[in-house]
């Protein structure tokens, strides 16, 4: 039974982040024409990407989920740790930002531009959706114990330097010197340890 719930873990993790990091890189990457094409053309086109990154990686389970360490408790205690970190993370997110920028359709509507989100754990950190992301799949590497994990983990923290600065562009275009100043303030993912005198 746990060995299912483990593999079924790691089946998850493994269709869903590629297709998650595919979504991401496609939306910032190319705003100026999801723009041009509307949001409901750009969410079908990101969706069908999305849906084909999915059924591709299932398809090639088998092999990729071959290489397993076996279960290990003291890493499903580390495992629990960073899941509550990263659940935590979240709740701070979504309680700040509106539903249309937490499914990236601010970046995409030509008629709404959405608000820049500086204060809550956004004053602590520019991309908390992307740290807390980091901290789940960590976790599902280090629970499941799959090389893959670990590896689709490594490939993740790359990708999320390149999507952060793809964000990051079309954040400053979109909203200019507040933009600019907000990222003199506040790093991109790690918090600053401030001097409290």
């Amino acid at each position: 039974m746990q060995d299912s719930v483990l593999y079924y873990l790691a089946l998850l993790t493994l269709i869903t982040v590629p297709a998650t990091l595919i979504a991401w890189v496609l939306l910032h990457s190319l705003v100026s024409f999801w723009r041009r094409l509307g949001s409901t053309g750009s969410m079908l086109i990101v969706a069908a990407s999305t849906i084909l990154v999915m059924l591709g990686m299932y398809l090639v389970r088998n092999p990729l989920l071959h290489v397993r360490f076996g279960f290990r408790w003291p890493l499903a205690c580390v495992s629990c740790i960073l899941i509550l970190g990263s659940s935590y993370l979240n709740i701070l997110v979504y309680r700040r930002v509106p539903k249309t920028m937490a499914f990236g359709l601010s970046e995409i509507s030509p008629d709404e531009p959405g608000n820049l989100v500086e204060d809550g754990v956004y004053s602590h950190m520019r991309h908390p959706r992307f740290v807390a992301m980091t901290l789940a799949i960590a976790a599902m590497a280090i629970l499941t114990n799959y090389l893959i994990l670990y590896l689709l983990w490594g490939v993740y923290v790359v990708m999320i330097f390149v999507i952060a600065v793809l964000e990051e562009r079309e954040l400053t275009a979109r909203f200019g010197t507040r933009y600019i100043e907000y990222k003199k303030r506040v790093p991109r993912f790690v918090p600053r340890i401030h001097d409290r005198r």
